[in-house]
């Protein structure tokens, strides 16, 4: 494996020439470079001499940059030698998921790619006798560059490569859709399964960029997450906490805040509120959660926290942060650790501080639940009334950071937060009125990202929570049981006394559906037939269809004939007691008709499946399920700290 290294850059003048001309003074030689661009962000792909350090110099300079690992391959330039290369991966069931090429000076081109799970090299490496039989090139495998060599000559790109890779890379369209650029991950739990695990499609999982992320249900059932447990910087999300902290104080909203001069310094995000200012606590809460105010988030801490001290060396901004921590602890979060009451995470504030996906889902659910906090956080924008140092009242605006606002439908709050150890992240919640879902994500590319991302994740639960029919059969019958309505056949019962005959049977309600969530699994059916042994009428109980999702039991049906069948006469009835004296004229088994259709199959791809309602309803749509909303751009963020 080789070190490949990937920065996302805003998609705006200067920013390649920023990243290059960083490496450049850090003393890193870069071999290669390809860019993918779209409208709003672009992906950077660089082989350098020193890919670790340079992720480090990347990043200081407020560049988010990773390693992913790749494998390249060195072969013939020769028409032909790419095909035969990805034709022996994908007999070895290797799935590419991205790749590249170009030639060298001497003859050769390097494949570069991106193999899913692990010991793809050694399989190649293995290969490579093969190979040689078969006249090709042998592959060779070039090995990592780490600190400033390579360990074989063919790993060091010739000018030629670079300037056919940038050649390549100034064809590319732009305007692409910047989702293929978010990721669906193996490792990606859906309710608590992995995808790998759970062998589910790319298509059944939420394509979101964020190095975090997490989707729970109002009954707290974690639906979807990346790294739900991995720490990570939460920035202004942490106002969160504070907001509970203050609202289980029990002092009263009317209240009087004081803004000292340590709160009105504070800096980045604020609520405009300067040093003397005195307003209620519900206007201080409404400055702290609705455009981010570091401002009002110290003014709280300073005012409550006096009556939260323990003892005489606390000062009150530690009683309240130790109030903080507290509270998290009684609500389950142990991954999350504050040291301030606005999140920032440098300077002063440059403190051991931490949380996690999971966490925040808990401490956002718990918020939720005031009534006063949802009424703030759900506002777009507001005013509030601050008495100033020389007595005069004065009205404030306040404009939310939180974008979908007004534009997701449900939508409803909660907070934004960004600073650079943190990247861009949102506490999202949404509520259609069947229950609010929180949506979590921790480390988006850009601002827009990270609103793209909770629109993905909230789509995906929405898109995949599916009405399934439970009627899916290819025939109908006419039933007299239904005034001769056609209705769908579901099965043919077997009846006992006849050698001959069976019983139509439909659904007591041939309508009947079940709402289920389709990335838990396809639906599959048992039917249970009674033992007709005696004359059957239209709409008697002939059996029972159980339709289950995984092992779980999700809805039943009683099956009813449609059609009277009366027993045999007495003649008929001793003739057939004969022939099965002697093992002939057994009864004919029962016959089930009814389909379940799968909501997923583990090769539906985004480009050829059908929506999940449509198929969960049986109706043929070439819509896509993922619901994912087009063009996630990764813009630098313009306000730290929001």
């Amino acid at each position: 494996m080789i070190s490949q290294l990937t920065v996302f850059l805003a998609n705006e003048k200067g920013r390649l020439a920023a990243a290059c001309r960083t490496l450049a003074d850090a003393d890193i030689n870069m071999k290669a470079l390809f860019i993918a661009d779209t409208a709003d962000f672009g992906i950077v792909r660089i082989f350098c001499d020193t890919p670790k350090r340079a992720v480090e110099v990347l990043g200081q300079a407020g560049f988010r940059a990773s390693l992913t690992p790749v494998i390249a391959v060195s072969v013939e330039d020769a028409p032909g030698t790419l095909a035969d290369l990805l034709g022996f991966c994908q007999g070895a069931s290797m799935n590419i998921e991205y790749g590249y090429c170009f030639c060298t000076a001497d003859g050769k081109a390097v494949d570069v790619l991106k193999i899913e799970g692990d010991g793809a090299e050694a399989v190649l490496a293995e290969a490579s006798p093969f190979w040689l039989r078969k006249r090709f090139t042998a592959l060779t495998l070039l090995s990592p560059i780490e600190n400033g060599s390579a360990h074989q000559s063919g790993a060091r790109l010739s000018r030629r490569a670079l300037g056919f890779a940038l050649a390549l890379l100034l064809a590319l369209p732009l305007g692409a859709p910047a989702r293929a650029f978010a990721d669906v991950r193996g490792t990606d739990e859906i309710l608590g399964a992995s995808v790998e695990a759970r062998g589910l499609p790319a298509v059944a999982c939420p394509n979101v960029t964020a190095s975090f992320a997490l989707v729970m249900d109002d009954e707290g059932t974690v639906l979807f997450s990346r790294g739900a447990l991995e720490r990570s910087h939460i920035a202004s999300i942490t106002k969160i906490m504070t907001a509970i902290v203050a609202l289980d104080s029990g002092a009263p909203l009317d209240s009087t805040v004081t803004v000292s001069q340590e709160a009105a310094s504070v800096g980045e995000s604020s609520a405009s509120l300067w040093a003397g200012d005195t307003l209620t606590l519900e206007a201080a809460l409404a400055g702290l959660m609705i455009p981010s105010g570091n401002d009002a988030a110290i003014a709280i801490a300073e005012t409550l926290g006096e009556g939260m001290k323990t003892d005489d060396s606390q000062t009150a901004n530690e009683a309240f942060v130790a109030a903080m921590n507290a509270k998290a602890a009684e609500l389950g979060m142990t991954e999350t650790l504050f040291s301030n009451p606005h999140g920032l995470d440098i300077g002063t504030y440059d403190n051991e501080m931490y949380s996690c996906a999971r966490d925040v889902a808990l401490m956002s659910a718990y918020a939720m639940g005031n009534e006063t906090f949802r009424s703030i956080v759900s506002k777009e924008s507001a005013q509030i009334t601050v008495t100033r140092a020389d007595g005069k009242p004065q009205v404030i605006d306040l404009q939310s950071t939180d974008r979908l606002l007004g534009t997701y439908e449900g939508a409803c709050g909660i907070k934004t937060g960004y600073t650079e150890a943190a990247g861009n992240s949102f506490a999202g919640a949404c509520d259609r009125g069947d229950g609010l879902l929180y949506a979590i994500v921790l480390g988006s590319p850009s601002e827009d990202a990270r609103f793209q991302d909770t629109e993905t994740l909230f789509n995906w639960v929405y898109d995949n929570r599916v009405s399934y029919a439970l009627a899916h059969s290819p025939e109908t019958v006419a039933s007299a049981a239904d005034g001769g309505a056609e209705v769908p056949l579901i099965a043919r019962v077997s009846h006992s006394a006849w050698p001959d005959r069976t019983v139509a049977a439909t659904f007591a309600d041939p309508s009947a559906a079940v709402e289920v969530f389709a990335p838990e699994g396809n639906v599959s059916q048992e039917i249970v037939a009674e033992e007709l042994t005696g004359s059957v009428a239209a709409g008697d109980v002939v059996g029972v269809a159980n339709f289950y999702q995984g092992n779980e039991l999700v809805a039943s049906q009683d099956l009813i004939a449609c059609e009277d069948s009366p027993a045999p006469g007495f003649l008929e009835g001793i003739g057939i007691w004969w022939n099965r004296l002697w093992g002939n004229d057994a009864p004919a088994p029962t016959e089930v008709v009814n389909e379940t259709p799968l909501i997923y199959s583990k090769s539906s791809s985004r480009e050829d499946h059908q929506s999940v309602a449509a198929i969960a309803a049986g109706v043929s749509d070439d819509a896509p399920a993922d619901g994912a909303p087009s063009g996630a751009g990764a813009g630098a963020a313009d306000a730290a700290n929001e």
